[in-house]
């Protein structure tokens, strides 16, 4: 996304004055790069969708977690790389659209916050049925697991939108032509960064870091020596999904968010130049591989998944 000599450069919109030429072909060619990973991830997160809402999982809470997490990353996959994808390839320039810039900022804040705090909601559903099976049948029902998905979603949109609004206002730039994030009252940047470190960072990644611990102790204390039956077995696949979708979370999201919040990412920008387009570009891109390989996490990490997965390929290519 470029007109003149500006473009855009990351997740905040942010712009610097290079060659045009440089920092288009730049953007280019991650927009072209966005393609198949938003496709991976359409792909991916739809069969997620169509296994966990099967007979055997619709009435679960499993079912129900699983599935709300990969409609939010369907989500994410709209607003984030399919965006930029269109974008960037088009050479489409909307950030001068007051609309488009706070839409952008809103939504974004929104789902990929969400998106951290359901894979929350799976570890501490997959932390109970791993450490009190037996409570669990009885509390982790396919109710319950609709109330939290829906609790989530009021917290995270309460807490986002209150701190985006409360502390911080758009404003214009000319001389960008585009809109930033200003103070709206004295010290907002402070309480909007602290706040949203707590949200967005420290919160789910200690919540999902403790929960695998606990869980993969849990595990190995009760698997050691031990032979399962098949009820046994398809917990310990399931809870194998868990652990690592969570892997994969950390690592595809620890880069952005500690060279973010360190504040390494402000000194990128003010740096400047191609380098500093190709590593911003480059962390943006890694945040959202997330999304793209949850799918194929799962079906190498879990047996069940990846027999369910290949069940409904079979149905489909024999109606075909």
């Amino acid at each position: 996304m470029a007109t003149g000599n500006v473009s855009n450069v990351s997740l905040d919109d942010v712009t610097v004055d290079e060659p045009y030429w440089t920092i288009d072909r730049i953007n280019f060619a991650f927009g072209v790069a966005y393609i198949p990973l938003s496709l991976s991830s359409l792909f991916g997160n739809v069969v997620i969708v169509i296994i966990m809402m099967d007979r055997k999982e619709r009435g679960s809470s499993t079912g129900v977690l699983f599935s709300a997490l990969a409609v939010c990353d369907i989500i994410v996959t709209f607003i984030g790389p399919l965006k930029f994808a269109i974008l960037d390839t088009a050479k489409i320039d909307l950030r001068s659209n007051l609309a488009y810039y706070e839409s952008s900022q809103v939504l974004f804040l929104i789902f990929q916050t969400a998106s951290s705090w359901l894979l929350v909601g799976i570890t501490f559903e997959r932390f109970m049925v791993t450490m009190y099976p037996l409570a669990s049948k009885t509390l982790l029902t396919a109710r319950f697991a609709i109330i939290e998905v829906i609790a989530i979603y009021v917290v995270v949109i309460a807490v986002q939108v209150g701190r985006l609004y409360g502390y911080i206002h758009f404003v214009y730039q000319p001389d960008y032509k585009t809109y930033a994030l200003q103070n709206k009252v004295e010290g907002g940047d402070q309480e909007y960064f602290w706040s949203s470190v707590v949200v967005s960072f420290l919160g789910p990644f200690a919540a999902i870091l403790i929960g695998s611990v606990f869980i993969v102790i849990k595990i190995r204390k009760t698997v050691s020596g031990r032979k399962s039956d098949n009820n046994n077995r398809r917990v310990l696949s399931v809870t194998r999904n868990l652990l690592a979708a969570n892997l994969t979370f950390l690592l595809t999201s620890l880069p952005w968010y500690i060279i973010n919040f360190l504040g390494f990412y402000d000194f990128l920008i003010g740096m400047g130049g191609p380098e500093a387009i190709l590593m911003s570009n480059t962390l943006r891109y890694v945040l959202y591989l997330n999304q793209a390989l949850n799918f194929y996490v799962y079906v190498i990490s879990g047996q069940k998944f990846r027999q369910d997965a290949w069940q409904l390929f079979v149905k489909l290519c024999n109606k075909g």
